[in-house]
């Protein structure tokens, strides 16, 4: 619903402004959808989940200066969940844009290395359809086994038929041998389910109130 305002007229008392009984009916309509988009039950701005993922196992480039695609989960022993269908997570790691607006990823990615007793350097970035959009990041790891979890939330306005993908690698700046990636981490205490290597969730943002 838009925004319902309130007839003024066009002077004080000129009989052309809204009756009191609907000027106030207009105030509990804007009020009520205010109330319900921000209740644990409205579809407005608890920002539903609408397709999550993570990655059970180790990834990153066999190579250095070689793009890897992140994976955020796969047919066996990930984790894929496409709640609505907006938006469609496949094995590659792509997420694929079936309905256009306005969305917002949560991501994290556990980098690390390991091995080698050279650094290693991380790079990451976001593309939409193939380019790259923002800047790079990176990630520098010296200790053996290093291990350091990452989160970033960023938001993008989508059209039906985008593609968006993330891509790391490891840059032969850091030395010839660093073993550089992401990395699962699974708990030695029984019961707890491992730390995925990279995960990625994805909400809807409602935009009717602010048409």
């Amino acid at each position: 619903m838009a925004k319902q305002s309130i007839g003024l007229g066009a002077a004080p008392n000129d009989g052309n402004g809204d009756p009191a009984r609907d000027a106030f009916n207009k105030c509990n309509q804007n009020f009520d959808e205010i109330y319900v988009a921000l209740s644990n039950t409205g579809a407005g701005l608890n920002l539903p989940i609408v397709c999550n993922g993570s990655h059970p196992a180790d990834q990153g480039p066999l190579l250095q200066d070689t793009n890897h695609q992140v994976l955020f989960g796969d047919a066996i022993g990930g984790n894929i969940f496409n709640v609505t269908g907006d938006i469609d997570l496949d094995t590659a790691g792509a997420f694929n844009v079936n309905e256009t607006g306005d969305y917002l990823f949560f991501m994290n990615l556990n980098y690390g290395r390991t091995g080698s007793s050279q650094v290693a350097r991380v790079n990451v970035r976001a593309l939409l359809n193939g380019g790259q959009i923002g800047g790079s990041g990176s990630d520098w790891h010296a200790g053996q086994n290093d291990r350091l979890s990452k989160s970033t939330t960023f938001r993008l306005s989508l059209t039906a038929g985008d593609v968006l993908t993330v891509e790391i690698v490891r840059d032969s700046s850091a030395g010839s041998a660093n073993d550089g990636g992401l990395f699962a981490i699974t708990p030695t205490s029984s019961g707890w389910n491992p730390v995925p290597s990279a995960s990625m969730a994805v909400s809807k943002i409602n935009t009717d109130l602010v048409e």
